[in-house]
């Protein structure tokens, strides 16, 4: 995403200066982990200190990520990549600050909250569709050969998620033989990465569960 966004501006503006380039995508990858970092350590420090029960707990942790991503855009780093280093640090620190009634309903409202966010997610791109089908006529575009990008881009990206699902399993046999998830059949766990390649990271999480 954020070097989709240098693109923007380097086919906006018709020019592209290295040197301004790479100091801004260093401060937006590195400022935007600090930051996520920096804002969850206080949003723990806030939990542990404040008395607060199970529904002020899950109203905080479905209001922090939207203020991390918001602190760290208005100081032009990466909003995404703030959210999901802070996350990632809350999470391995939701024993400590979450009590065991804050987690197991908090647990069922988030699956509610994504299950919401991705019914409208793909109500608004439904709803978006007709608009970009006549920008595409507009633009002297056959629907066909629409299409026919989209397809190929469908099929770069999934055969791309194989490849690099492959190259990470081969990578953790070499290294780290133990983190590896424990799979009795030697052919079901090659056959993971074909699986997680597919049908992406949601079906994935989905099956380590179970």
């Amino acid at each position: 995403m954020i070097i989709f966004r240098f693109a923007l501006v380097a086919v906006g503006t018709g020019q592209f200066i290295w040197q301004d380039a790479a100091v801004s995508f260093l401060w937006m990858v590195i400022g935007g982990a600090g930051i996520g970092l920096l804002l969850a350590w206080i949003f723990v420090q806030a939990h542990k200190k404040l008395p607060t029960d199970a529904p002020s707990d899950i109203a905080l942790t479905l209001i922090e990520p939207y203020f991390m991503y918001w602190i760290a855009e208005q100081l032009h780093s990466s909003g995404v990549l703030a959210v999901v280093i802070g996350g990632l640090y809350m999470s391995s620190k939701r024993l400590i600050f979450l009590n065991s009634a804050s987690r197991i309903r908090g647990y069922s409202v988030w699956e509610s909250f994504v299950f919401i966010l991705n019914g409208i997610v793909f109500l608004v791109i439904g709803l978006e569709l007709p608009e970009i089908i006549d920008g595409i006529r507009s633009k002297g575009i056959p629907i066909n050969t629409a299409i026919g990008y989209g397809v190929l881009v469908t099929v770069v990206l999934i055969l791309s998620r194989m490849i690099s699902s492959y190259a990470a399993l081969f990578a953790t046999l070499i290294f780290r033989r133990r983190s590896l998830p424990h799979v009795s059949n030697r052919r079901r766990r090659y056959l993971m990465p074909l699986l997680l390649g597919w049908t992406g990271m949601r079906v994935w999480c989905r099956w380590q569960q179970l």
